[in-house]
């Protein structure tokens, strides 16, 4: 080998490191881009699973609104439910009232018309007697 000239084993062996370093720095690439990776899956997993939480919370508060709403038809149904009894109750206890009044004044009006006629019949034989006696 001749003095200032590469020989063939340097420049191979300068190509090599040469090599080994490309593939050194193409595996730090390979490794940041794995990384860059790995952190975005975590991210969008994260994100997915705040979804998830979020949509469950969301869909807790209809559920409980929905019971809100029902508990509140339920009792505003209870409530004219009773209101429907009450009045229900009042009425028939008026008629009931009405029944027993009509009742007391058929009776009278019976005893009243029962008096008239006893009353008519004494007329009758009052003027049958003074008739006989004229």
């Amino acid at each position: 080998a001749v003095r200032g000239t590469p020989d063939r084993g340097s420049a191979a062996s300068q190509e090599g490191a040469s090599i080994t370093r490309a593939i050194g720095r193409f595996e730090t690439m390979l490794d940041a881009e794995a990384k860059i990776r790995e952190e975005a899956l975590a991210r969008e997993a994260a994100l997915r699973q705040d979804s998830i939480l979020h949509l469950e919370r969301l869909w807790q508060s209809e559920v409980v609104q929905h019971r809100a709403a029902e508990e509140a038809r339920d009792s505003k149904v209870a409530s004219l439910h009773r209101l429907v009894t009450e009045e229900s109750l009042r009425r028939s206890g008026r008629e009931e009232a009405l029944v027993a009044t009509v009742e007391e004044l058929r009776e009278t009006l019976r005893q009243e018309i029962q008096q008239h006629r006893n009353d008519v019949g004494e007329v009758h034989q009052e003027l049958a007697k003074t008739c006989t006696k004229l």
